[in-house]
């Protein structure tokens, strides 16, 4: 397997880019709100941000890269090879929700959140671990002190609540 052309890259990333500032764009017909009492178009604004934010990473990301060789991090060839971090973040996406009704909800992110950075290679495992801890740990607050959504809280959560 060739790597995948820049140009191919380049085109992907913006229509990304073009895609998540229509979602932007379109979330704006809702009412905002503010945190306390938030609006129906609170989160979409937020996660539209965040898609454009990261569309233009990528997309000058892929201007920066070199064509024809493989990137840091890209995998050798073979159908294991092209397919393995797709495959691996599918099943830990899909199991999830499965981790969730055993687990609470820092635990079972953290045994989610881990695997796929560790997959992605981001950074050592060590280091995926700890971005792993203060991701469940932030979505935790966000979503249960700030929003009020109603999380699956065990003993872990209960400590980190009383902390607070």
């Amino acid at each position: 397997m060739k790597p995948l052309n820049v140009t191919y890259e380049r085109i992907t990333a913006m229509g990304l880019l073009a895609v998540s500032l229509a979602y932007t764009i379109f979330g704006l017909r809702y009412k905002l709100g503010h945190l306390a009492n938030p609006g129906s178009g609170l989160m979409p604004m937020i996660v539209g941000f965040l898609l454009t934010g990261c569309s233009a990473v990528y997309l000058v990301k892929t201007f920066k890269k070199k064509p024809g060789a493989l990137q840091q991090g890209e995998l050798e060839e073979g159908w294991w090879g092209r397919n393995f971090i797709p495959i691996c973040i599918a099943v830990l996406v899909i199991a999830y929700p499965f981790l969730l009704k055993q687990v609470d909800f820092i635990i079972s992110t953290i045994l989610t959140v881990w695997p796929i950075l560790v997959i992605l290679r981001y950074k050592s495992i060590l280091i995926s671990g700890m971005i792993a801890i203060a991701i469940s740990v932030s979505l935790f607050f966000i979503f249960s002190m700030l929003l009020n959504v109603p999380l699956p809280s065990g003993d872990v959560e209960a400590v980190l609540l009383n902390l607070w």
